[in-house]
């Protein structure tokens, strides 16, 4: 019988008086040993393996050499059984028994540590699994799982996993005995990195509500007045319908805002709300009754509508605020979007805010800006769900290449009615093209067709649409990516969710339940986002570098004035709640597949992986999205012709349909590259080029020129810190820092005509030393695992160039050497194609834009000259005053440099602020003197400010 310690506490435990727990290495039967060698090699145990007393000799001096996969387990039992079940265990004392402290600090804490000796002859390369065991909880709060991310970090060669128990049972052998998959929960281990990321994103991603609750549809009571009502609820649960219920009959103003005008437009039908463009709503702007809504970016048009004792609603809130703080489109107006967000917040009465993936994050900066008392409603409800087949690439790949795409396009193309979810466009497009060329009519809803009048119809009401129409496919892109409901039952076989790395999980959740009942779910996902982000896991991080990078520029190019606003803005709620979705993105980025898969999981979908392996296929998918992207560069090039400034109107409509959209996309093309319709270059094909095959072209032609013409690149950054500074600090471009790191590290040295360089070159090396530096880094990003040369044609691609390797030999050896080499004696070039015919024409819309600027600043000075300069002849103050109010080229000249600002505005891109400031211009001066003043300014300029109506 075991004595109590001291406490009254048995220990289960015990080793040899004066002696430390040994790490065990436990005796294994021949069988066990055939067993272990079998599910490792999948070949049999020899018959001339020695045996002593029932035990196999040599066993672990094989695991050691074999590099056979191990496991640690805490305990002999638990190691023992998972012997018997093939699998190489070694039993630890304790959790925190892998490893010997080193040093301890003050307070007898360890702070440096070193792997067991007895562990250190598997510290080789081989694969190790940590199975502790389960204890309920947050797993990554428990010492369990901390001591196994310790011990994991120890080992430098080898990759080790950590494995999870999951309950109830304590420990693995407990979990075998009960009839657990000890093999599925091996084969389910994950690296510490891995686990550290998704405790971040859990912890992004967490929600502590005040009331919980288990509703079918959900069914609460009414928001409250002068509060924020949160409220999570899942895909199908009834949000919007309570909404209708509990909400749209109550008295008041009823404000909906969301970010997308098809969620919105659908919204509105079941509201009985105004779309603030679709519908007309600003006639019921000052409605004390009024029903309207109207995207983020929508906002500024509503400047001065009475808010007094108005209900917000937020619906799918976490989408919206992530709009609000980080979408392109809102990018030139965020500031005063947000500025007058905060000026409105505190008319309204109340905030609803609706989201399946709702976070504590959205809910504070909520509170922050409406300073209201958040009351938090989680509905956990997970009803029906049909079964999810998550397909996998073989050996750990990426990304998709060719046989799956195509072998999923068969799949597609055999579905007897499939839906499906897709976040390219090309990919939807193609689809489209394969199944209508079999003969089968269906629904493709994107960018280019939600404006249509069908697409209206079909929004306003799906599942009628469907019945009437019946429609044998339904492809849908991020257009749809919420607020659509397809409820329909028993009509579409299959929904195929094709993602291919350009939005989010949530996002990627959010557009597979657009249609609520398909026979099943089938998930193709990458492993990554096409560009995963590493500027950043942590919101401090994050919120440091953007601090840095402001200050850092504008401490070169803007008065001391502008440092206050950015320091401002650093500590802003905007900032912070920026800084927490921009860091779940980065984490997320990286773990696409992983966390898609937890999220169906956590959900309570059945969920089954298959891999996709010895596909066999047809190129015919491959030559459909070829076609499309054809057509798409064709339509675009065959465009009627308009002015720029006719482009602009265009970009602002939100009814655009796409052949208008393609003149717009047209002239902007045209513009960055004055004169390209007068050479041979300008064919669809070139069309096709800058939009699919390559991108970065006109942005590489445009660097190489900043970076060459110094003093214009200066000048060009420094007008953005002269006026008042109206930019959201994330916003901000970092392209000439980094042009400007780039000519203080001398890279342009390594674009010499006929200098061989090499990885070892000291040049070479001494750059990338340079570029491993935290601040340096943070604008290049960090050198990894990249060969110096590679990092090097990294750093020149920002600028179109590249050096070209050749190999060499030199007596008996062979290496390699790089060169940056142009002209038609080279097979490869160190420029892109057509590069010295392209470069002249981005010299002339630069220096045009330069000049334009400098015109501007010119005119403002001719101004003040005019203004402040004593009148001739001038017989007493009275006539004088008379006079000088009077002058006709004094009023003209005013004007004309207020619309040259507006011109300047506009060649940043930000039409929105140009916009605000051209009303304040025609509401000073009047519309007459603008039209007078207009006729004064250089073509380009009168252009931009004619092209915003």
């Amino acid at each position: 019988m075991l004595k109590p310690d001291h406490k009254g506490k048995v220990n289960k435990y015990r080793n040899s008086e004066g002696r430390k727990a040994p790490i065990t290495f436990l005796k294994v039967s021949l069988h066990f040993w055939g067993k272990v060698l079998a599910r490792w090699q999948g070949v049999p145990l020899s018959e001339n393996t020695a045996v002593q007393e029932g035990e196999a000799k040599f066993f672990w001096p094989w695991v050691q050499e074999s590099r056979a996969d191990v496991v640690l387990a805490e305990g002999e039992k638990k190691a023992g059984c998972l012997l018997t079940l093939g699998h190489a265990a070694i039993a630890l004392p304790g959790i925190s028994m892998g490893w010997r402290v080193t040093e301890k600090d003050a307070l007898g804490r360890a702070i440096a540590r070193e792997l067991h000796p007895d562990l250190l002859p598997f510290d080789d390369g081989r694969s190790i699994t940590i199975a502790f065991d389960y204890r309920p909880g947050d797993w990554f709060e428990s010492p369990e799982f901390k001591n196994a991310a310790i011990l994991a970090r120890l080992f430098k060669k080898s990759t080790v996993k950590i494995a999870r128990l999951p309950g109830p049972q304590k420990g693995i052998d407990d979990f075998a005995v009960a009839g657990g998959d000890v093999d599925r929960v091996l084969a389910l281990a994950e690296t510490v990195q891995q686990l550290q990321d998704e405790r971040l994103w859990r912890s992004y991603r967490g929600f502590s509500p005040d009331k919980v609750v288990n509703q079918r549809y959900l069914d609460i009571e009414a928001p409250e007045e002068g509060k924020i009502t949160a409220i999570k609820s899942g895909l199908g649960t009834g949000k919007t319908q309570y909404l209708a219920d509990k909400v749209r009959p109550q008295a008041g103003k009823q404000i909906n805002i969301g970010y997308r005008n098809s969620l919105l437009l659908q919204m509105a039908q079941k509201l009985d709300s105004y779309h603030l463009d679709a519908h007309g709503g600003y006639q019921m702007m000052n409605d004390p009754e009024a029903r309207l809504s109207l995207c983020w970016d929508s906002l500024l048009k509503v400047l001065g509508i009475t808010l007094e004792d108005a209900t917000l609603i937020l619906d799918e809130a976490s989408s919206s605020i992530k709009h609000l703080l980080t979408s392109s489109t809102c990018r030139d107006i965020r500031l005063s979007l947000l500025d007058y967000l905060k000026a409105i917040a505190p008319s309204v009465n109340r905030v609803i805010a609706l989201d399946g993936n709702l976070s504590d994050s959205v809910t504070d900066f909520l509170a922050e800006v409406f300073k209201m008392p958040v009351v938090k409603i989680e509905n956990q409800f997970k009803g029906d769900t049909p079964p999810v087949t998550f397909l996998e690439l073989p050996n750990g790949r990426q990304r998709l290449v060719k046989a799956e795409f195509e072998w999923l396009a068969y799949q597609i193309l055999n579905s007897p009615c499939p839906a499906v979810a897709t976040d390219s466009l090309r990919d939807a497009e193609a689809l489209a093209k394969r199944l209508k060329d079999e003969g089968r009519k269906g629904i493709l809803l994107t960018s280019k067709t939600a404006v249509e009048e069908w697409a209206k119809e079909f929004l306003a009401n799906p599942d009628e649409y469907i019945r009437r129409h019946k429609p044998e496919f339904f492809i849908y892109t991020p257009t749809a990516e919420s607020g659509l409901d397809i409820s329909i039952k028993d009509y579409f076989s299959d929904c195929f969710c094709w993602f291919g790395g350009v939005i989010g999980v949530d996002e990627c959740f959010q557009m597979s339940r657009r249609v609520r009942h398909p026979e099943r779910l089938i998930i193709c996902c990458p492993q990554r986002k096409i560009k995963p982000k590493s500027d950043g896991d942590f919101p401090s991080k994050l919120i440091e570098f953007i601090a840095e990078q402001a200050t850092a520029e504008a401490g070169l190019l803007s008065p001391e004035s502008q440092i206050e606003a950015i320091a401002s803005q650093i500590n802003s709620s905007e900032t912070k709640a920026w800084a927490r979705i921009k860091a779940k993105d980065n984490v997320e980025s990286r773990n696409l597949q992983r966390f898609l898969f937890k999220r169906y999981v956590e959900a309570g979908f059945s969920v089954q992986r298959v891999a996709l392996e010895g596909l066999k296929y047809v190129d015919e998918y491959h030559q459909a999205k070829v076609f499309c992207k054809e057509t798409e560069a064709k339509e675009i090039f065959n465009a009627e012709d308009i002015t720029l400034a006719e482009a602009l109107e265009i970009e602002r409509n939100f009814n655009a349909r796409w052949p208008d959209r393609c003149k717009a996309l047209k002239a902007k093309l045209k513009a960055r590259l004055p004169g390209i319709e007068d050479t041979e270059l300008w064919t669809w094909g070139f069309i096709y080029r800058v939009r699919f095959t390559d991108r970065d072209l006109l942005n590489q032609l445009e660097a190489d020129w900043l970076f060459k013409n110094t003093e214009d690149a200066e000048y060009l950054q420094r007008q953005k810190w002269k006026r008042e500074f109206k930019t959201f600090l994330p916003d901000l471009s970092t392209r000439w820092l980094k042009l400007k790191v780039l000519s203080r590290l001398g890279i342009d040295k390594f674009l010499a005509p006929g200098v061989a360089w090499r990885n070892d070159s000291p040049e070479v090396e001494e750059l990338v030393r340079q570029c491993r530096k935290k601040s340096v880094a943070a604008l290049l990003g960090h050198p990894g695992k990249l060969s110096p040369i590679q990092y090097l044609n990294r750093l020149l691609k920002i600028i179109g160039a590249q050096l070209i390797g050749t190999q060499v030999r030199d007596g008996g050896d062979r290496f390699w050497e790089y060169r940056y080499q142009v002209g038609p004696e080279f097979k490869k070039s160190s420029r892109p194609e057509n590069w010295d015919d392209l470069y002249p024409l981005v010299c002339q819309k630069m220096t045009e834009k330069v000049q334009g600027l400098k015109m501007s600043e010119s005119l403002t000075v001719i101004d003040s000259e005019v203004v402040t300069a004593p009148p001739l002849n001038i017989q007493n103050t009275a006539e004088a005053v008379t006079e000088s109010s009077a002058n006709p080229t004094e009023k003209v000249w005013g004007v004309a440099r207020e619309l040259a600002d507006v011109a300047a505005r506009v060649a940043e891109g930000a039409i929105e602020v140009a916009t605000n400031c051209l009303r304040q211009v025609i509401e000073s001066f009047g519309i007459d003197e603008v039209f007078a003043a207009l006729d004064g300014l250089p073509e380009h300029q009168r252009l931009a400010v004619e092209g915003l109506g």
